[in-house]
């Protein structure tokens, strides 16, 4: 009998799969996050609410058993918020406003690092019978303080060709921070696609679905 690749204890090829996708959400949990973007509620607040309604699309996707997810929160140190669990399985509930037990300064260096080594435990379980591949969605809120050393780990990243980084500033409605943006334009995959400017929950979500259901030509409902 084969025995199956696993991860974190989690089976990667049940049956009926066709490909094995990765979604890690890389969330600014820095003080910058508590600013009050479109619609009266914070950053953090609508990146919480984006992401629930995110893993219910694709917790009731009937493409579901293609899909993981991990969620990673980060300032000067990055914590797992959630391991990698299969879309079928994902809390789609929980609280995901990255600034509970965080605050302080944005930077996104650990939090990359920290995606970059659960990209790199998820690709080497995978099965070879399978595309696998993973993409990296960094939402972020303020002004990187250590840009150039985020910079080479997104670079040291993207030399996989499995692995993809998506980027997002959450701008306060009327901000019109270039630096900022163009610092997370900098470290995204496709800058044409690959990053969005964006203050409303509703463009967050989408921008979420596009990035995590990209390359597998599937319309996530």
């Amino acid at each position: 009998m084969r025995r199956r690749a696993r991860i974190m204890d989690v089976a990667i090829v049940p049956a009926g799969r066709s490909f094995s996708q990765l979604g890690i959400l890389v969330l600014d949990g820095s003080a910058s996050m508590a600013e009050e973007g479109e619609g009266k509620i914070t950053k953090a607040q609508m990146v919480s609410t984006a992401v629930r309604e995110m893993l219910t699309r694709f917790r009731r996707s009937p493409y579901r058993q293609n899909f993981f997810f991990a969620v990673v929160a980060c300032r000067e140190q990055a914590s797992v918020h959630t391991p990698v669990t299969p879309a079928e399985q994902i809390d789609d509930g929980a609280d995901y406003d990255p600034t509970r037990h965080h605050g302080g300064r944005t930077d996104i260096g650990p939090g990359l690092e920290e995606a970059q080594r659960i990209a790199g435990q998820f690709l080497r379980a995978a099965p070879d019978d399978l595309v696998s591949s993973v993409v990296i969605v960094v939402v972020s809120g303020g002004v990187d303080v250590s840009p150039a050393r985020t910079l080479r780990i997104a670079r040291e990243i993207r030399r996989d060709p499995s692995t993809t980084i998506c980027t997002t500033f959450l701008a306060v409605p009327g901000d019109a921070d270039r630096e900022t943006a163009d610092r997370l334009l900098a470290l995204a995959s496709d800058p044409a696609t690959g990053f969005q400017s964006i203050s409303g929950p509703d463009a967050l979500l989408e921008f979420f679905i596009a990035c995590v259901s990209s390359g597998t030509k599937l319309a996530i409902a």
